[in-house]
C-alpha cells in the first residue's frame, strides 16, 4: 500500500504535499461524517485538505463490499479509493 501511494501522489503532483492515509472501519467513518459533514452515515473515502497536507479516510468494509460486485481484489478497490481521496484533493 504504501508503494501505492507514493506512486499516486507523484503521478497526481502531490510531491511536496504530507499525504496520510487512515484505513478504518465502518463505525469509525461513520463517526468522522457526522461529526464533519453532519451525515450520519458510512462512506467509502473522506478527504481533509490544505495545500501541504492531505488526510484521507478509508473504510475497509465499503471496499470490501464495494470490490465483490465489480469483479476487484480488495487490494484494487482500495487503489481506486485511495486515488478517489487524492483526486478529492485536487478539487
Amino acid at each position: 500500500m504504501r508503494r501505492l501511494a507514493r506512486r499516486l501522489c507523484i503521478n497526481l503532483n502531490f510531491r511536496h504535499a504530507e499525504v496520510s492515509f487512515l484505513f478504518t472501519t465502518n463505525r469509525e467513518i461513520k463517526k468522522i461524517h457526522k461529526r464533519f459533514f453532519r451525515k450520519n452515515t458510512a462512506t467509502d473515502v473522506i478527504t481533509f485538505s490544505d495545500r501541504n497536507n492531505i488526510d484521507i479516510a478509508l473504510s475497509l468494509d465499503q471496499a470490501t463490499r464495494q470490490a465483490k460486485p465489480r469483479g476487484l481484489k480488495l487490494f484494487e478497490e482500495l487503489a481506486l479509493l485511495m486515488c478517489h481521496g487524492l483526486l478529492h484533493a485536487k478539487g
